[in-house]
Order: structure tokens, then sequence, then C-alpha cells
């Protein structure tokens, strides 16, 4: 392939808070209400989010792929991200997770962010963190909704560049004033679209959930095959996730301590039920190659993973990539099929301990993958 300039087309996204001011300042004219984020660089094709080399007419991801030459870069995904965003309403307080957890959950990388003003530049505040001492005094701040004391307002100088690692708080303290709303942001990240939202400003949203929303929505949908109590279904949905603050590797059992120390949950529950609850957390990591206890166990665990063969073949190859550099295709190829095997084949130490799941059928597909050797086209 020849060593030239390319030129790749811009995508361009709608959201509830974007503006108009990239529309006027660089003539965009996409068929949309507002541009929030003019992507200049993205190849994330599981988001349809990919931009077209208008030399060759292919996707971003796939000229990467096809022409690996010219990037002198040894990742199998593309690395990097980069877009100009405009927002004229407050969004919501997020984060991104890290690496080891979105690879783990989400098929995919965390994000780090970077960026800097290019427009209509100013001294304004923003959320960077928060100001909790302790997980109690976390929680304490979440459930009394004493946003002002948790969030950590800081004040972003003209002209100052700004970086955010994986895992930090970070949104909007305010709705953006009249003088603000002409602000575009150029930012730098890693190649990732994943955000957990902590607070959404009492906004209800579909289109928006709250990470945690989505796994007490799964366990009480499972829950309607089996005779348990919904409402330890939805606190053990609900806290199951808690104990992040102290990392993932032992996040499960942290969560079960931070729901057992939770002295309000004595109001309404019996110490066996909180003993039951605070078991069922414990047995909910992915990658435990042991059965939960019971079957609220059982039902928090199923809900909190999604089996999709494209998204777990390619979360593999990541992995290895990720976590053993030092191997070659071949190596890394032979620790891909023994992992696959390991986990998803008959007899492999994944279960599914809720049968109505829909990843009875996910987990059926991604074998018949595995038995006519397809997963072959997931290269490196």
């Amino acid at each position: 392939m020849e060593k030239k300039i390319y030129f790749i087309e811009p995508v361009f996204e709608a959201k509830y808070w974007g503006g108009q001011a990239l529309k006027e300042r660089y003539g965009y004219t996409p068929d949309l209400p507002n541009i929030a984020i003019a992507y200049h660089v993205i190849a994330l094709p599981q988001h349809h989010l990919d931009n077209t080399v208008r030399e060759t007419g292919e996707k971003l991801s796939e000229f990467y792929k096809n022409h690996s030459e010219l990037f002198g870069c040894n990742r199998e995904d593309f690395p990097i991200r980069m877009g100009s965003g405009n927002k004229v309403k407050q969004i919501s307080v997020q984060l991104h997770p890290n690496d080891e957890y979105c690879l783990s959950h989400e098929g995919e990388r965390g994000k780090f962010e970077c960026g800097i003003f290019v427009q209509g530049d100013r001294d304004h505040l923003a959320i960077r963190g928060h100001n909790a001492k302790t997980r109690e005094e976390f929680r304490e701040l979440v459930e009394t909704e004493q946003w002002d004391k948790l969030f950590r307002v800081v004040t972003i100088k003209k002209g100052q560049y700004t970086y955010g690692p994986q895992g930090t708080l970070h949104g909007s303290p305010y709705a953006p004033t009249e003088e603000e709303k002409d602000m575009v942001e150029l930012g730098f990240e890693t190649n990732s679209d994943i955000t957990y939202r902590l607070y959404d400003w009492g906004r209800n949203m579909p289109d928006r959930p709250l990470h945690v929303e989505k796994v007490i929505e799964e366990s009480l949908k499972l829950a309607m095959h089996y005779e348990v109590d919904y409402s330890m279904v939805y606190v053990i949905a609900a806290y199951h996730d808690l104990g992040l603050y102290e990392g993932r590797e032992f996040h499960h059992i942290t969560s079960g301590k931070v729901l057992l120390a939770d002295e309000t949950l004595r109001r309404w529950f019996t110490d066996e039920q909180l003993l039951q609850m605070k078991e069922a957390i414990e047995d909910h990591r992915a990658s435990s190659k042991q059965a939960p206890r019971t079957i609220y166990g059982m039902i928090v665990a199923e809900a909190d993973r999604i089996i999709d063969p494209e998204v777990t073949l390619r979360r593999t190859v990541q992995y290895g990539l990720s976590h053993y550099p030092e191997m070659d295709k071949e190596e890394q190829y032979a620790r891909f099929r023994k992992h696959l095997t390991e986990k998803y084949a008959e007899g492999g130490y994944l279960k599914l301990w809720i049968p109505q799941s829909d990843n009875a059928g996910r987990l059926a597909e991604l074998r018949q993958l595995m038995e006519n050797g397809r997963t072959s086209e997931f290269d490196y």
C-alpha cells in the first residue's frame, strides 16, 4: 500500500445535550438536529461509529486491519479516537471503566480522556472526582443525594489541557450559560465508547440507562421464573458492584460486606435474608468456577453477564494481546483456542445458572462457531 496522506470522512452524532456550534463554525451539514460530537478519528463498528477512508472507500477499522503496515502499531484493535464536542445542556456524572473491567464485561477496552477547548474558551467549572473519604461516606452521600458534598468541582482555566484517567467521575455541575454554549472541545481518547452513569440529574431517559439499572432489570426478569422474594432480588442487584471502589479483583467480597454493614436494610430484612443476599453478591462474579450457593446468586450472576459470540471472541483476542504481548501469532491463537475450550465448550467451566436466560441461545451459537472452526476468522 502506498505511503501517502489519506483523508477520512468525519462521523457525526447527535445527543440530547448537543448544540449547533460545530455546524455554524465548520459548515458541517449532516441531517441531524444537532452535532454533539464530530468524530474525526474513530473505528468502533460495533457502535456504528466508523470513519470512511476517502481514497479507498473502506471503513477505518477495515483500513487499519488491511493495511497495518502503514500504522506501525501491533494492536489488534484501532488504538485512538479524536473528536470535537459541543454541549448546550448539563451532562451526567459518569465514568469510563478500566481495561480489565471493560474487556471482561463489554468486550472492548476502557477509555482515557484528554482535551482542550479550541473555540469559545473561557474559565469554567467541571466535576472531576469526588470528596468522600471512605466507602461509608460515599454510600451515605449517594443515598441521601447530597451531590454538592459528594462531587469534586474544579475550575478549568482558559487554555488548560485536561486529562481524565479511567475510572474518574466527571460531568457538568451546571447547565452551560449562554456564553458557554459556543464552546468546542477537541478530545483525544482511547478508542472505546463505554460509559457508566452514576447520576443523570434526575432525568429518566430509557436510552441512557445507569449500569446498575441494567442488572436490576434483568434480575427481576429472570426472577419471574422462580418463587423468590423480589425485594431481595432487587437489593442484591443494586448492591452487587458497590465494592468496585476498592478494585476489581475482590469487589464481590467487598460488595457483600457493604450490604451487610448497611443498618438501614435491617428495617426490612431479617439476619437470615441479609446473609443470603451477601452470599449471592459474593457468588455473582463471572469468572468464578463455583456454583452460586442459592437461586439468588444464580439470578444476579446470570443477569450480570451477556454472552455475545462476536464480543466474546474479540474480547478473548484482546485479552491475549494485552496480557501476553511476548507471544507470537501461533502462540496467541493456541491460547485463544485453549481458553475458549476450557470455558465455553461442552463440559467447560462456564455454567448457565438460569436456563430461561437469553444467554442459552447465545452460548449455543458460540459453540457452533467453535465446532465449525470459524473462530479462526478472528485474525491477529
